[in-house]
């Protein structure tokens, strides 16, 4: 509740929610198997993400650092200046898919090729010599903005049905603080293993997704 503390509209509004029996925490789900989907549309551009869920061993909140720092630092420069997509980046979200990104893209397959060629960069990372003070910030910015009564219950609400609790908000904002260039270079191995088990989506022309080989192809 993001309103005053009315304890009889709050009782009200519990009795409103049916009852039923107790559901387990936590379900696991499968994916059927690795897949590598074309969606053909009427465009010379392209839109392609390459997706995968973080491995057990995989702290997030360095994942959510690591995240800015490509996004800033290797794909806007490969794939936005150099590729001249009008954008991309790297995304996590609070479920674990980690996903790679790009819009409006003339070359799908070749930002393909830049996205797995990540780890490498991240191992050639200067340790010492890096400063990730600003994406450390940038991170926390992104991570927890400032929200409005109204978004602070939605917030919440995301956060109690993910099964987010308070202290594990707490680790990942320490394990955001706590990141230094040698961490960060680190984590290349976390990224490698999830790029080997991807999932690709390009949508875009009939020419743009021969190039990045899909066979499994569906038109709009």
């Amino acid at each position: 509740m993001t309103g005053g503390d009315d304890s009889e509209f709050a009782r009200r509004l519990w009795n409103v929610f049916p009852k039923g029996e107790k559901k387990p925490a936590y379900a696991v789900y499968e994916p059927e198997s690795l897949d590598r989907e074309g969606i053909e549309i009427p465009s010379e551009v392209a839109y392609a993400v390459c997706s995968a869920g973080m491995t057990e061993d995989t702290v997030y909140g360095r994942m959510k650092v690591l995240a800015r720092y490509l996004t800033l630092n290797y794909l806007w420069n490969r794939i936005r200046v150099q590729g001249g997509a009008y954008g991309t980046g790297l995304q996590v979200s609070d479920s674990g898919m980690v996903s790679f990104y790009s819009y409006r893209d003339p070359d799908a397959a070749g930002s393909l090729r830049v996205y797995r060629e990540a780890p490498e960069v991240m191992r050639k990372i200067p340790g010492g010599q890096q400063n990730i003070t600003g994406v450390i910030l940038g991170t926390l910015a992104e991570d927890a903005p400032l929200r409005s009564s109204r978004e602070q219950g939605a917030f919440a609400d995301r956060q109690q049905m993910l099964g987010v609790s308070y202290e594990q908000r707490c680790r990942r904002r320490n394990e955001i603080l706590s990141m230094t260039p040698e961490k960060l270079a680190g984590m290349a191995e976390s990224l490698e293993d999830m790029l080997n088990h991807e999932n690709i989506c390009v949508v875009g022309g009939a020419m743009q997704i021969e190039k990045c080989g899909i066979t499994q192809i569906e038109k709009l």
